[in-house]
């Protein structure tokens, strides 16, 4: 048997070409540095000479390495740089699509926030701005979960925060924590730049501080002391000595030392991480002594509190609807009958009987029949602003002390006496403050006024 007679190769430029059958002639480049041997065929031999001398033009001008990029590759390269005109090179525009279309490992912005919030807490992060931190990052994973963190881009959180419709301060407030949660990624090299950083902080006016009056704080502790005396203490130590809600709620009594009166905040529950000492005020004295106990914690339990004081705003918001439909002489047949027009839902369960019971004290109306009474009886609703028994105090400290430095001390304040002559200078005065000082127990004091249900 005759081996087969290979057909002879004819060299152009330095690449070999040979005929392998009639029609079809086969040209070979070899690529060094990926080690591969790369063929493509031409239907005539002057098509493949005409291909071979493209290619020693390239080496010439480019040297070997303008073999190791196939034709095809060089003109999606000549495409692209078309495509991008000028406003970014081919690197750059590569990095991005990598960035955005990553393998299937990639970490989702769910398991990124489930990382930071786990390194928050060997951080030893207060469980006050844990629960802050996990509530604001829960919402973004709502709509961004289960896509790769490094996918997320500006817009996608701006567009985010837009939706939302936050004011300035709670929306400032979102965007530190989701820069905070991006910081953690960059550092963990999940991404590569942080999306919120060209997110800009929305300008606002500055607000004073919400405080309450001393008839509100006298008739929040009269009610509490009457239905709620568990809350009493913990209310006492945030209205009278300023303890921010976290450091009220970690507060035990052996913090408190009515000898020397004064209250002991730690840096393991401080907000600041810093220890001072609060001075004890007669009135609050007049608080803490029936309530003191050896040990334990000062606070209820945090469900618990939160529970009762949702029944607390309630109770007082059940003294105001007794004083208006006083003022107004209308019947409880009469308010019953508004919120039913006003709201038909509760006409089943809302009765004269219900409504004589919540403002006797013997029940607590519920979020909806509250809504629907204030409605009808055109009574704001009780709202409990964010730190407002720390503002209040500080309110009340400071027009009797006048004294911003000492006040800012006892708050706990880093910035020192400043912030206290910017926002609470002339917000009270100081016979405001000496019936804020004489609020005491209504075994002290006898400062419960009661009112007699409407018929």
């Amino acid at each position: 048997m005759t081996k087969r007679q290979k057909k002879s190769k004819l060299r152009v430029g330095g690449f070999p070409i040979r005929e392998v059958r009639p029609g079809c002639f086969l040209v070979r480049v070899t690529r060094q540095e990926q080690r591969l041997k790369v063929s493509q065929t031409f239907p005539t031999q002057a098509a493949a000479e005409g291909f071979c001398k493209v290619l020693a033009n390239q080496v010439a001008e480019h040297g070997k390495t303008a073999l190791e990029l196939p034709i095809r590759s060089r003109q999606d390269a000549i495409d692209a740089m078309k495509l991008l005109s000028g406003r970014s090179s081919l690197i750059e525009a590569a990095r991005f699509w990598a960035q955005h279309h990553p393998d299937t490992g990639a970490v989702t912005l769910a398991q990124l926030c489930d990382q930071w919030l786990e390194e928050l807490r060997r951080q030893n992060c207060r469980p006050t701005t844990l629960a802050e931190r996990r509530q604001k990052i829960r919402k973004l994973c709502l709509a961004y979960g289960d896509r790769p963190a490094c996918t997320i881009t500006t817009h996608d959180v701006a567009d985010w925060l837009k939706i939302r419709g936050f004011k300035a301060v709670n929306r400032d407030g979102y965007r530190r924590c989701y820069r905070a949660l991006f910081n953690h990624a960059i550092q963990q090299e999940i991404v590569e730049t942080n999306p919120v950083d060209r997110i800009t902080k929305t300008k606002a006016d500055e607000k004073m501080p919400e405080f309450w009056p001393v008839p509100t704080v006298a008739n929040v502790m009269d009610i509490a002391e009457q239905h709620y005396p568990a809350l009493v203490p913990v209310l006492a130590v945030m209205l009278f000595a300023g303890l921010r809600p976290g450091e009220a709620a970690a507060l035990t009594w052996d913090q408190i030392d009515l000898a020397e009166k004064i209250i002991r905040v730690l840096p393991e529950t401080s907000k600041v991480r810093r220890s001072r000492l609060v001075p004890i005020q007669k009135n609050l004295e007049g608080w803490l002594v029936p309530k003191y106990k050896a040990e334990g914690l000062v606070a209820p339990r945090p469900m618990t509190y939160r529970r009762q004081r949702e029944s607390l705003m309630r109770r007082i918001e059940a003294d105001g609807w007794q004083k208006a439909m006083t003022a107004g002489k209308i019947t409880v047949e009469d308010a019953v009958a508004r919120v039913h027009e006003k709201a038909p839902k509760l006409a089943k369960v809302f009765t004269a009987e219900r409504l004589r019971s919540i403002l006797s004290g013997k029940a607590v109306a519920g979020d909806n029949e509250a809504a629907a009474l204030c409605k009808v009886l055109e009574v704001s609703r009780l709202i409990w602003p964010r730190d407002v028994t720390r503002h209040t105090f500080a309110t009340f400290r400071f027009a009797d002390t006048q004294d911003g430095g000492k006040v800012a001390a006892e708050l706990g304040h880093v910035g020192g006496a400043d912030i206290l002559y910017r926002h609470y200078r002339g917000l009270a005065t100081q016979k405001d403050a000496r019936k804020f000082w004489a609020i005491a127990p209504c075994a002290a004091a006898g400062n419960i006024v009661k009112f007699a249900v409407a018929s």
